[in-house]
């Protein structure tokens, strides 16, 4: 084998690896995309520091999230509704969400929606459990455990 031969062979074989590497790396983020998008997400959780607050399983339902592939998504806080905006870089675990846009109706016992709606917005980091029925959301000093409503 000349030695012409074997770099073109090294080059093909690196030209190889990287278009593999890059194919996986789309699998990957299409796969954590389509984890997010689809559910029906309920509050199940808030922690903050070591504080933590478990709903009870009417309050996870009345407390919801939903993204779709347009980049909005809508938010159930106790009798209200809410609309965002949100992007995400997938593979780094960021999501940046807008105010959330809701109606104002006066809901008994708004407390934890109220926070949800202060502090969810902003530019976050999220994280799935293996499964990905679970899904954190966490700001500088609140975690929210959301959990698939279908799971």
């Amino acid at each position: 084998m000349t030695a012409r031969t074997s770099i073109r062979r090294s080059a093909c074989i690196a030209l190889l690896l990287a278009t593999t590497s890059a194919c996986a790396s789309l699998d990957a983020r299409e796969e954590r995309q389509s984890a997010l998008i689809g559910p029906t997400w309920r509050l199940a959780g808030i922690a903050e520091g070591d504080a933590q607050t478990t709903l009870t399983a009417q309050q996870s339902q009345e407390l919801t999230l939903t993204f779709n592939v347009k980049g909005e998504a809508h938010f159930r806080l106790a009798c209200n509704t809410g609309n965002v905006r949100w992007t995400a870089q997938f593979m780094e675990g960021r999501i940046q969400i807008t105010p959330i846009a809701t109606t104002r109706k006066l809901c008994p016992d708004p407390e934890i929606a109220n926070r949800v709606g202060r502090e969810l917005p902003g530019d976050r980091r999220y994280r799935f459990s293996p499964d990905e029925k679970t899904m954190f959301i966490q700001s500088d000093t609140v975690t929210f455990r959301f959990v698939d409503s279908a799971a």
